[in-house]
């Protein structure tokens, strides 16, 4: 599944994966794979076995803060990530960002929440 999600070609728009019981090392190795996707935009696990380290794989996957440019290329498709536990804050409020459709947009608010340092707002008038 991880190899699909990480192809250039892959289509999928919309994923559930039940009675998969991948844990928290599983949903790291399919939060890895979406690096690079940009068609997925729901992702709904059933496993009771993730835990809050699980789902904070998906933080640096919608919001690298490595660099600007680590930020600008994150994963800005994803939009519903859903399961058995209630997912962490900072997770939530990048698949919440991730809804608009500007992408562009979407970037460069990541990149001001990650690098607080910027003052990019004169960009936006």
């Amino acid at each position: 599944i991880a190899a699909s999600l990480a192809n250039p070609e892959c289509r999928l728009e919309v994923l559930h994966l039940f009675s998969a019981n991948i844990g928290d090392g599983g949903v790291a190795v399919v939060a890895e794979s979406l690096r690079s996707n940009q068609r997925l935009t729901q992702l709904t696990f059933d496993d009771e076995n993730i835990t809050e380290r699980g789902w904070n794989a998906f933080f640096p996957i919608l919001c690298n803060p490595a660099s600007i440019n680590a930020t600008h290329g994150s994963n800005h498709t994803l939009q519903h990530l859903g399961g058995l536990q209630e997912i962490c804050h900072d997770v939530r409020s990048m698949l919440a960002l991730n809804a608009f459709r500007d992408k562009s947009r979407v970037a460069a608010r990541k990149i001001l929440r990650a690098h607080r340092h910027l003052d990019m707002r004169p960009l936006f008038d």
